[in-house]
């Protein structure tokens, strides 16, 4: 049993590490989207849209599902990708797109970060609600996450961050992008 100091000191700790966790997931996520931007940038470039500010007033407040959207189109109209390299993409756009879901309800949901009552020891999980409706009705969402489930995403925005930036670098360099990225058997896309 936790005395009252050693109970306050477990609840800063616990609720400091998911509030780091979320920022830094947040951080990330963003990074995500700015590499996604880039590649929007230097596709138009390419394609003879040179005033990179005409460009950026056009991205300007795009989310990043309509980002994702614009992206994939622009390639499959500028890009000729081969069979393999279209999996590589579907795979990253998949995953981009799993994650603005996991962002959207992380950023979009009430949080309870350290609540608990006097004999709460831990408090390293959070929990959220977020309300949501579908042709049903309405439904409330609730989530449980601890601060490894939000360095898991982190991990995940870095992985996909890298991604589009190196689709970026066979897009501006002509590259065969192909050559430049591992796919597994069950089709997920690393950078080697």
């Amino acid at each position: 049993m936790m005395n009252e100091e050693q109970g306050k000191e477990r609840w800063r700790k616990d609720t400091d590490e998911i509030y780091r966790a979320i920022g830094e997931f947040v951080v990330k996520f963003e990074h995500v989207c700015n590499a996604v931007q880039t590649c929007i940038v230097f596709l138009l470039n390419h394609a003879g849209l040179r005033d990179q500010s005409v460009t950026q007033i056009l991205l300007a407040g795009v989310t990043a599902e309509p980002l994702r959207t614009l992206f994939e189109s622009l390639v499959a109209q500028t890009q000729g990708l081969n069979d393999t390299e279209r999996k590589i993409l579907k795979n990253a756009l998949n995953r981009f797109q799993k994650l603005t879901v996991e962002r959207n309800d992380i950023v979009h949901s009430t949080w309870y970060v350290g609540w608990g009552n006097e004999s709460t020891n831990d408090f390293s999980e959070a929990t959220g609600m977020k309300f949501h409706k579908n042709k049903d009705g309405a439904v409330v969402k609730f989530f449980g996450r601890k601060a490894d489930d939000f360095r898991t995403l982190s991990e995940e925005a870095d992985s996909l961050a890298n991604i589009f930036q190196r689709l970026n670098g066979c897009f501006v360099g002509g590259f065969t992008v192909e050559k430049n990225f591992v796919l597994s058997a069950d089709g997920h896309v690393s950078v080697p």
